[in-house]
């Protein structure tokens, strides 16, 4: 059971990505007792990226275009209201990045999105395989953030 005495670590945001040393072991040894543990640990703040988007939908438009959509997601403590339409944003704007994949190759990187659709034209379809895409595509899709992409959301449609 945890008490009072955890305490959070004292990481602002100038420490991300600085190494940070440390020593662990029993309090009632000297920090350099060696059997105190020496660890290296750098804050990612992978905790205060945008969580993975969720519900992509694919829909093949006349002519050969593919809308793409998606729901984002919230780290808003808002987000667990059920009476919500639609969770608040929880970053200062909203973007998004998405990579179209051709196997594992990237063949294209969307960025600058600011809602979540996306129209994958014929046009660009050609480009990236040669051909209109009649079967699955593979995509990434991430919203981005204040400190970057958040996990990304890999999925085949």
């Amino acid at each position: 059971m945890l008490d009072g005495g955890v305490k959070p670590l004292p990481i602002g945001s100038a420490d991300y990505g600085a190494a940070w040393n440390w020593r662990i072991g029993a309090s009632s040894k000297p920090a350099g007792d060696p059997a105190n543990l020496a660890v290296t640990f750098a804050p990612s703040a992978r905790g205060l990226r945008p969580w993975r988007p969720c519900h992509a939908r694919r829909v093949n438009l006349p002519g050969g275009d593919i809308a793409l959509s998606w729901t984002r997601r919230t780290r808003a403590f808002a987000g667990d209201n059920w009476a919500l339409t639609e969770v608040p944003l929880g970053e200062v704007a909203e973007g998004y990045e998405l990579d179209v994949l051709n196997g594992a190759a990237i063949v294209r990187t969307v960025s600058g999105l600011t809602t979540p659709v996306f129209t994958y034209t014929a046009a660009m379809q050609a480009v990236d395989f040669g051909a209109p895409v009649s079967g699955p595509l593979s995509v990434r899709i991430a919203q981005v953030g204040a400190l970057g992409r958040g996990a990304i959301l890999d999925i085949t449609l």
